[in-house]
């Protein structure tokens, strides 16, 4: 039996600028007539490379990585189709048959992650051009019950992508794995002040 999933995808990373990094950012931008708010690490990586020794975005990003979309994620809005198939035979299933676990991640979430710090963070990514289809194994032989699907989708306002899928699992067992690596549209890079 497998679950097929059709979706847009996205990537994402938060990178946080703080303490004497942030104070050089500051006085570049200060000098150089730039707003601090709307400067992308990733657009403008030879800016910050100016303002920060040895700065690299991506490495520079692993401390927002728990608050991101550092991997690839499945976007779970309207587009979101799931289906699931045994014995050679394709039926839709509604999510609303799923288990959903939903949480969020928001503003607050990333002041506590940094628990004080002053500085910026910076989300960006980007979101897939078309709709990517993803294939789950379940080893399970049983009767499909929908309710043992269990989706857990986060809500995270500091990106720009809307909710998307995090983990899944039938009966338990987690059956998402790695999704591949994405082409796409960079969307709106947000920044907060920490």
């Amino acid at each position: 039996m497998k679950i097929i999933i059709k979706s847009y995808h996205a990537t994402g990373w938060l990178c946080p600028i703080l303490g004497e990094d942030f104070k050089q950012l500051q006085e570049y931008c200060k000098d150089n007539d730039e707003d601090i708010e709307y400067l992308c690490p990733s657009a403008s990586e030879d800016i910050f490379q100016d303002c920060i020794e040895g700065f690299d975005v991506y490495d520079q990003s692993l401390a927002g990585e728990d608050l991101s979309l550092f991997y690839p994620r499945m976007i779970a809005d309207s587009s979101l189709e799931i289906h699931y198939v045994k014995d050679g035979k394709e039926e839709t299933l509604p999510l609303t048959e799923c288990t959903v676990n939903k949480s969020k991640v928001n503003e607050n979430d990333l002041k506590d992650h940094f628990d004080g710090d002053k500085g910026i963070a910076y989300s960006f990514g980007y979101c897939s051009d078309e709709i990517m289809e993803v294939e789950l194994n379940i080893e399970d032989n049983s009767d499909f019950d929908p309710k043992k699907l269990v989706i857990s989708i986060i809500e995270n306002e500091l990106f720009d992508v809307g909710p998307f899928i995090e983990d899944i699992e039938y009966n338990d067992e987690f059956i998402l794995d790695e999704l591949e690596d994405i082409e796409g549209e960079y969307y709106n890079t947000l920044s907060y002040q920490l």
